[in-house]
């Protein structure tokens, strides 16, 4: 009897075991992982709003938007400091010489010099005579100061004036200064004795 004990229990445990999981599955209580969170989609909480530093150094994480908004803004116009502030700060490059030197009084008689190349708007030549080159950067300086430009000496007969995104460059050109096979090569239409003052901006 004992001998057959074993082979009818074991049957009958595999038995009661596979009804048993067999209605826990139709039940829907053993759903797989993908299942379950297909149908219950996990919520995460909001996140909490970055810490700002206070006058003392320290960080405080319950200010709130309006306590960030920079003084002197009133109604918290914070879009009218994004477009303000470019528009402060843009300041537009001169397309040609004459806009950057506009309003200039060319001083000692100083006219454009007509050569026989192309014209480029960039680059102007002018030119006088009777007058010493001492005094005619001297007062080259003092009409471009006037214009609002900061003068830097190159050396004895050019300078550069800055004013913004404009560059000016300024040289004289003469006899003198040079030789008279120079100033041929360099202004063939140039009088003679007449001082040349090449101005371009860059």
């Amino acid at each position: 009897m004992r001998d057959i004990i074993p082979f009818i229990f074991w049957p009958w445990f595999a038995t009661s075991c596979f009804v048993l999981l067999r209605r826990r599955v139709s039940r829907g209580s053993w759903k797989s992982m993908n299942e379950k969170e297909a149908l219950e989609p996990i919520e995460f909480p909001p996140p909490p709003p970055p810490p700002s530093p206070t006058p003392d150094g320290s960080l405080q994480a319950d200010a709130s938007p309006a306590e960030r908004i920079p003084s002197g803004i009133e109604g918290g116009d914070l879009g009218a400091v994004a477009v303000r502030t470019p528009v402060e700060s843009d300041q537009t490059r001169s397309r040609s010489l004459a806009e950057a030197v506009e309003g200039i009084a060319m001083p000692c008689e100083l006219a454009p010099l007509m050569g026989s190349g192309p014209l480029d708007p960039r680059e102007v030549t002018f030119f006088t005579t009777g007058h010493a080159p001492a005094t005619i950067g001297s007062a080259l300086s003092d009409e471009l100061e006037r214009l609002g430009y900061e003068i830097t000496p190159l050396d004895d007969r050019s300078i550069k004036a800055e004013r913004g995104p404009d560059l000016v460059q300024a040289r004289m050109v003469s006899s003198e200064l040079t030789s008279e096979d120079v100033m041929r090569d360099l202004h063939p239409s140039a009088p003679a004795g007449a001082l040349v003052v090449e101005m371009k901006l860059s």
